[in-house]
């Protein structure tokens, strides 16, 4: 009985044995069938794949938005150097230099900029008749009768006329010189009534083609033309 007993303890050790290692051969295989080495590197590969590609386009992302921080900000420095420079000029167009007043001495032209205005000669013409208190001119004519005419004026009114100012009137018959008259101006005026007189006198008054030419300072302002007559009697 001792003998069967051990035969069966011996034949259990070994069918437990056999067990194990089938066990254990049945778990290896299993593991070796369910694992594809192939598939599992091609999923590493694509995913280090995507992980590359997904880097690379953030990186021209960021690369591009660097680019276009740089472009915004040169535009932005462009522009507030033009602002600046808009700036700049603004405030020296606003700038108002303080220039005292400048008053000529005897006159009346006055100026805070301290430029005397350009003088001019309006209403330059021959007339017979003056108003003697300021020498402004009562008539304008072209034509005068040698016989009932005592003098002849030419006459202007002068604008911004300075103090010794030379007027000076050339008188011409026939296109020949006959005679000239000046005259200084005594005081500096904004609005000077000038008549230029010519008397038989001074040239005799003969019938013919007249001409009276006004300079100021050597400068030719104006020829006036006119004509005196001999009337029938």
């Amino acid at each position: 009985m001792n003998d069967r007993w051990r035969e069966e303890q011996s034949m259990a050790r070994i069918r437990w044995a056999c067990w194990i290692g089938l066990c254990s051969l049945l778990a290896a295989c299993a593991s070796l069938g369910t694992e594809n080495i192939p598939a599992t590197l091609q999923h590493d590969l694509t995913a280090y794949g995507m992980q590359a590609t997904e880097i690379r386009v953030t990186g021209q992302a960021r690369a591009t938005q660097a680019a276009a921080t740089v472009v915004a900000a040169q535009t932005q420095v462009a522009y507030y150097s033009v602002y600046n420079q808009v700036l700049v000029a603004t405030v020296r167009a606003n700038e108002t230099a303080v220039v005292p007043q400048m008053v000529v001495s005897g006159g009346e032209i006055e100026g805070s900029l301290g430029v005397a205005p350009p003088m001019e000669f309006l209403q330059v013409a021959m007339s017979d008749r003056i108003n003697e208190t300021d020498r402004c001119a009562l008539n304008d004519m072209a034509l005068f009768d040698v016989a009932q005419t005592p003098r002849v004026y030419l006459t202007a009114v002068v604008t911004n006329i300075v103090t010794d100012t030379e007027l000076e009137v050339i008188w011409m018959l026939d296109e020949q010189q006959v005679h000239s008259t000046t005259w200084s101006a005594p005081q500096s005026s904004s609005n000077q009534c000038v008549a230029m007189e010519l008397t038989p006198e001074q040239t005799a008054f003969v019938a013919g083609n007249w001409e009276a030419t006004l300079l100021a300072d050597g400068r030719v302002i104006q020829s006036v033309p006119f004509a005196m007559i001999q009337a029938a009697p």
